[in-house]
């Protein structure tokens, strides 16, 4: 994995790396397109070669993981976009397979310029401000009278961002004086039908006598509207919602919540 030389005389050429599957079948990925949109105007700026690795996932295999990527691997599709036509390489975690991890590692060992979009990988990292998010979702559900709060988390060991997120979850309820009860606590691995089956467990755990307010997140690997909604038809058809006043916040602001059953308002962190 031979570093590139930059030369002042030609324009630079940055590879994005995107450790998943940036479309399911024709359907890409709400947070991945703002991404890519994002990356593509820097380049702009810069003066810079752009080339992007977009793997496709089976619409059928909701979850699997799919990524393009510049080795050929049991879990990736090959990409030409590397170490050999790039002067610097952008790598969009979570880094979600052995073969992708171990990849991006001997890339930083041998020297190739890289930095993440996103936490959870070892090495410098642009990042959002994941605990805040979290932290005004609950003050809004706390401020509308909600103490039983629920949590839809990522991973059960989940890094990076889903870490973070369900960490700032906890401080939150400590900031405002609840306890964090585990059973209140279910993992939806970012991933729709997961995350219903999820909701359901959830829906199970608690009776409806103790009422309580889901928080939801949603991992980019997931188009969130979609999972927000599947969300909210797992519970609409709970006995819970027909006999308390319950309510959803989540860290991103989308449009297609606004029209589901029960209706959704983000809180987004700044």
């Amino acid at each position: 994995m031979a570093k590139s030389p930059l030369s002042s005389a030609r324009r630079a050429t940055i590879g994005v790396l995107v450790a998943w599957q940036v479309y399911e079948g024709t359907t890409i990925s709400r947070y991945l397109h703002t991404l890519l949109r994002g990356v593509r105007a820097a380049a702009q700026d810069h003066g810079c070669n752009l080339l992007l690795s977009c793997g496709v996932g089976p619409p059928s295999r909701p979850g699997v993981i799919t990524p393009a990527w510049p080795a050929a691997t049991e879990d990736a599709q090959f990409v030409p976009v590397g170490p050999w036509n790039t002067d610097g390489l952008v790598v969009v975690p979570p880094l979600l397979t052995a073969g992708v991890r171990s990849y991006v590692y001997e890339l930083r060992a041998a020297g190739h310029p890289l930095v993440f979009a996103s936490a959870g990988a070892d090495g410098p990292a642009v990042v959002i401000d994941n605990a805040d998010g979290v932290r005004e979702s609950v003050a809004h559900l706390v401020a509308h009278g909600h103490r039983r709060i629920a949590y839809l988390a990522g991973y059960p060991d989940g890094t990076g961002d889903s870490a973070e997120r369900l960490a700032a979850y906890r401080t939150a309820l400590g900031e405002h004086g609840l306890p964090s009860d585990e059973a209140l606590i279910v993992f939806g691995e970012h991933n729709e039908e997961r995350g219903a089956v999820a909701v359901t467990k959830l829906l199970s755990r608690n009776a409806p006598s103790q009422p309580w307010s889901p928080a939801t997140t949603c991992q980019p690997s997931v188009p969130c509207g979609r999972f927000a909604t599947r969300v909210c038809a797992s519970l609409r058809m709970s006995p819970l919602l027909a006999s308390t006043t319950s309510a959803i916040a989540g860290p991103f602001r989308l449009r297609s919540p606004l029209f589901a059953t029960p209706h959704l308002r983000w809180a987004t962190g700044q």
